[in-house]
């Protein structure tokens, strides 16, 4: 129903005098309703038109991000078998995960094969915030593995590097990974326990 805009600003003003913090109109316009039945409900009878063509508000839908889950539940997930130095990162492995487009519980497998941290991490992670084994410059130390300045530094760098130069070529399991990412060929086979393992939490 087309309201035309005298009743919109009758209503408006109607709706201005009458909420006041949490009073509601039903009180405020009691007073009215006695000393002026006929302006009451004419009032009324306006402020029902406006309630009626008030749009619907629908509560958003959660987003499922990955396994079901939205990001929040798949951070605590990933919360549950991160400790030590890497405690309270499971955010930071869920949100970028998503963002490289990398299985989240292949990151973390592999992060705590390679660094140990389900029980006490490496100093490689506590000296130098590499979370996976990853070679390169600046130098941790004066060795071959590189040094990142914080955590989430260490992880945005690792997740992006498993993104662009192994899920970019095809290699997206730890068995198609196993060749290039270590000398050892149990490699896969230890991470694909870790993956199993954060599944089952």
């Amino acid at each position: 129903m087309k309201i035309d805009q005298s009743i919109i600003t009758i209503a408006i003003l109607t709706v201005i005098d009458c909420i006041i913090g949490t009073i509601v109109i039903s009180k405020c316009m009691f007073q009215e309703q006695i000393d002026n039945p006929i302006k009451y409900e004419a009032k009324m009878e306006i402020v029902e038109e406006i309630k009626d063509l008030a749009p619907v508000v629908v509560a958003d839908e959660p987003i499922i991000v990955y396994d079901g889950m939205t990001l929040e539940q798949l951070a605590e997930k990933l919360e549950l078998i991160l400790n030590a130095t890497l405690e309270g990162t499971g955010m930071i492995y869920a949100t970028k995960s998503i963002e490289y487009g990398v299985d989240p519980y292949l990151a973390v497998a592999i992060s705590l094969h390679e660094t140990g941290c389900k029980w006490g991490c490496s100093k490689l992670v506590k000296n130098c915030n590499n979370v996976g084994g990853m070679i390169g410059k600046p130098s941790c130390n004066g060795g071959s593995y590189i040094a990142f300045s914080n955590l989430e530094e260490g992880i945005d760098r690792f997740i992006s590097n498993l993104a662009r130069n192994y899920y970019a070529y095809g290699l997206t399991t730890p068995e198609e990974m196993n060749p290039k990412y270590a000398a050892d060929p149990a490699w896969s086979e230890k991470v694909n326990k870790y993956i199993n393992e954060i599944k089952a939490l």
